[in-house]
């Protein structure tokens, strides 16, 4: 849940929470998943100064609030509040590209159905004065920049009531008494702008990635716009595979990645994994992969486990194996960090999930049934690996 100053919590309702995981998804791209792809520049100061870590964190926090009528409402920060309008700029900004490059009208087109949803139109004209000519929606394919900006802001503002993260500055000019005063008058909490968001470990933030994944729907790869109109997805390869399970990507969603003229899915992360299997076979010192990856020395030596995980699981020699690897190495981590209470063994079923789905993903590309790999995923110790039972065929 989200809660406004004065408001009844909410949630956003479902073409309103659409549009927002289409922004949330392409943003969460762009600001990436490892520190060299952090080049991203936001239009929200409070939001932009965040590290790319706490961005991604705090994205997740929003998210979850505006989705999950379950969650419980966190308070509102000025880090809170900058992610959310971080998100609605985002959705300004495919908006214009989309008009300017590729003609794309999926984002104009939900905008108007969330504003439908929110009978933007019947307000609009219950209030006109006598004589004055109706409110009429645009027309999918209107490139008026203005206007769309005006329809996003409206959005906006259901969910945020006020932009006091834009008075960060002014109130660090203030001498503290005053500071103090100025937001008790205003109604702002006291730690409103010290309080920050988590900036996670890499292990940490591989969990955040998946957590994030798991909220946004299945389609948003195909409803964000910013790129050149869909042609039929590219195959992965086994780099393609390797890049999935470095950067913690279930292999289906990567494969939608494919095909779409996206460099970073189709080229930079595989490049990453070609750099970190020669880097294994030629016993590279951990300071030459940080330089090669332009990574910190614990980024690299995170990059060396997570490919050599990844390495057990896509050169295993059969689909079945590839999952029993898979969820090895999610439990090892969560034995790891600790399988203490609820939330954790939460967390460890939605990997195995994960894993099961990675699986799916497998089989379907050999074309076979998962009964052709019961005796594998029955076995134990060190029985033979290959052995099939006959009614497998």
């Amino acid at each position: 849940m989200w809660s406004n100053l004065n408001e009844p919590e909410m949630t956003l309702p479902a073409q309103h929470a659409r549009l927002f995981c289409a922004a949330v998804g392409y943003l969460s791209d762009q600001i990436g998943w490892d520190e060299q792809e952090d080049w991203w520049s936001e239009d929200i100061s409070v939001f932009d100064r965040l590290t790319q870590g706490q961005k991604q964190s705090v994205l997740l926090e929003v998210t979850r609030a505006l989705l999950d009528e379950h969650t419980e409402a966190p308070p509102v920060t000025a880090a809170r509040a900058a992610a959310v309008a971080q998100v609605y700029q985002t959705i300004e900004d495919m908006i214009t590209a989309d008009i300017e490059t590729s003609g794309d009208m999926q984002t104009r087109v939900m905008l108007l159905e969330a504003m439908d949803e929110a009978n933007y139109w019947d307000n609009a004209n219950s209030s006109l004065p006598l004589g004055e000519p109706p409110v009429v929606p645009p027309s999918p394919d209107c490139s008026d920049v203005d206007e769309w900006a005006h329809f996003v802001e409206v959005l906006c503002n259901t969910v945020l009531d006020d932009r006091d993260f834009d008075l960060e500055a002014t109130f660090g000019d203030l001498d503290p008494e005053k500071t103090a005063e100025v937001k008790r008058l205003m109604s702002i909490a006291p730690d409103y702008f010290t309080q920050v968001p988590e900036d996670p470990t890499p292990e940490r933030l591989e969990q955040i990635h998946r957590e994030l994944l798991d909220l946004l729907p299945d389609d948003r790869d195909r409803i964000v716009s910013l790129s050149e109109p869909e042609e039929p997805g590219a195959v992965m390869d086994r780099y393609h595979l390797l890049a999935a399970e470095i950067f913690a990507y279930s292999f289906a969603n990567y494969e939608d990645h494919l095909g779409i003229g996206n460099m970073r899915y189709e080229e930079l992360m595989p490049d990453d994994a070609r750099t970190l299997e020669r880097a294994e076979h030629e016993r590279w010192p951990v300071e030459r992969l940080a330089q090669a990856l332009e990574v910190t020395l614990d980024e690299a030596a995170a990059f060396q486990r997570r490919f050599l995980r990844a390495r057990d699981i896509v050169d295993a020699k059969n689909p079945a194996e590839s999952f029993r690897w898979g969820v090895r190495h999610s439990i090892e981590r969560a034995v790891a960090e600790g399988l203490r209470d609820e939330a954790s063994i939460e967390r460890l079923v939605k990997q195995i999930c994960y894993r099961a789905a990675d699986l799916a993903f497998l089989l379907d590309r050999e074309g076979t049934r998962l009964s052709r790999y019961s005796r594998q995923l029955r076995r134990e110790g060190d029985a033979e690996e290959n052995s099939f039972d006959e009614e497998d065929f």
